[in-house]
């Protein structure tokens, strides 16, 4: 029996493969969870099935957690697979009709999970695909404005926003650009001021709060900035920047604070985790570790 996924009395962090360094060796498989009771990390007893896979995207949907595509050892991968929470088993379902990395996914009207972004096997992606969970069936949606890898996804106030990324093919170009998605088409948002690729991104109190990334020149970023509904316009909030500069990290909101994990800086691949209080505006850090540094690994609360 899989202890991990069978006592639900509170909710954990699941961090999902990623890669410890660069090199098709250091890809992982493995998966981390963050129990919110105990405030630590432990190794899940359960793996990503087949290769490990980098830059894949992760969403949780009715007890199970889906995983898109990802670069692994064999190339770029167009696999989901699904871990059942109430049978505990993998289970395989239609596969997305473009292989993708660097992609990022989010859960839209109730039960159509959409897949955004990232690269194929030669170029960068403005395509968007939508899996509906219930049907197993994939069907496409109007591409996006701008292509974008590493990009950032968050859904707020019934639209999907798309944020930042990278829009080279084989040279590195990131952007601050903005649209969103209301199921039909895609229109412009504000810019972030920062150009911004590898960073991550959580809604919380009607505010988008998007976490350091690589900037035009391709150095690591501290930087916080937000953008209010309400006042459509970005803000960086200069005085609370991440303790560390991270690139590669996932972000998670839990009881009104958001949790910042893994990533590179700019020397090594870290295993810690920050947490951010958008009331008052400072971070403190987990005193756990993830039990295997990660980056571009995904995180989901199950």
């Amino acid at each position: 029996m899989n202890f991990d996924f069978f006592f639900k009395v509170s909710k954990r962090i699941f961090a999902v493969g990623g890669e410890c360094d660069e090199g098709d060796e250091n890809i992982l498989g493995s998966i981390d969870i963050f129990d919110f009771i105990s405030n630590t990390w432990r190794l899940s007893v359960t793996e990503i099935p087949g290769e490990g896979r980098t830059g894949l995207a992760v969403v949780s949907f009715r007890d199970c957690l889906y995983t898109f595509g990802g670069y692994s050892k064999r190339g770029r991968e167009d696999r989901v697979d699904v871990y059942d929470n109430v049978h505990s088993t993998w289970l395989s379902v239609k596969k997305m009709p473009t292989p993708r990395s660097g992609h990022s996914v989010c859960l839209f009207k109730n039960h159509l999970i959409v897949v955004i972004g990232g690269h194929n096997r030669s170029v960068t992606l403005s395509s968007v695909d939508a899996f509906d969970a219930l049907k197993n069936e994939w069907t496409s949606m109007q591409s996006m404005m701008t292509k974008r890898s590493f990009l950032s996804v968050v859904v707020l106030g019934g639209e999907i926003y798309a944020i930042g990324g990278d829009e080279g093919d084989s040279e590195y170009k990131a952007v601050n650009s903005v649209e969103k998605f209301d199921g039909i088409r895609w229109s412009s948002v504000t810019s972030m001021n920062n150009r911004r690729s590898g960073h991550c991104a959580c809604v919380i109190n009607d505010t988008i709060y998007v976490f350091g990334g690589l900037d035009e020149n391709e150095e690591v970023l501290s930087s916080v900035e937000s953008l209010s509904v309400k006042s459509d316009e970005w803000i960086i909030h200069h005085s609370s920047p991440m303790t560390v500069g991270r690139y590669g990290a996932s972000a998670i909101v839990y009881e009104g604070r958001i949790y910042v994990v893994g990533a590179y800086n700019e020397k090594d691949c870290l295993n810690t985790t920050d947490v951010f209080d958008p009331v008052s505006m400072k971070w403190e850090s987990i005193t756990s570790k993830m039990t295997t540094p990660r980056a571009f690994a995904e995180s989901v609360i199950m």
